[in-house]
């Protein structure tokens, strides 16, 4: 993962996808169009607009390059089987909405999902629950977990 950021920053591009995902079509068929208005990117720095985007009349559209790179599908993290081998599952705001028992399993099947090294990305009023000591906090700020059996960020090993 902090390879395909130093990748990023030098200039180039991954090779690893990066999944996007939702049970919202709409709002996944937003994303892979990859068409922004000035209002959607006001808060975006004009650096990272350089390097990301190319302003086409008033809306700004992701490089391809960088598209070409996100897959976008759509997925029920209740009921879908999980993805597996992730460098990163970023859920922000999505447990608040469940009941104890299905973030209990979200959380357990993310934490499937995880490869070694690992980590889970939670939303502020978002926590692992009863599965707290399965993870290692990263970052309390930004509710950044690792599996502590994994190598930089990891699970307990069982």
């Amino acid at each position: 993962m902090v390879d395909n950021m130093r990748t990023v920053v030098s200039g180039s591009f991954p090779k690893n996808p990066c999944f996007i995902t939702d049970v919202h079509r709409a709002s996944l068929d937003i994303g892979s169009a990859g068409i922004y208005s000035k209002e959607a990117v006001s808060e975006v720095t004009e650096a990272h607009l350089t390097r990301y985007f190319t302003k086409q009349g008033d809306a700004y559209h992701v490089l391809p390059e960088l598209r070409k790179m996100i897959v976008f599908a759509p997925h029920n993290v209740t009921k879908d089987a999980p993805f597996t081998k992730l460098d990163l599952v970023c859920c922000r705001n999505l447990l608040i909405y469940l009941q104890p028992h299905a973030q209990k399993k979200v959380l357990s099947l993310f934490h499937f999902g995880l490869k070694t090294g690992g980590a889970l990305f939670l939303g502020p009023s978002e926590s692992p629950g009863e599965i707290a000591d399965e993870f290692e906090t990263l970052d309390r700020h930004w509710k950044t977990r690792g599996d502590p059996s994994h190598v930089a960020c990891k699970t307990k090993t069982l």
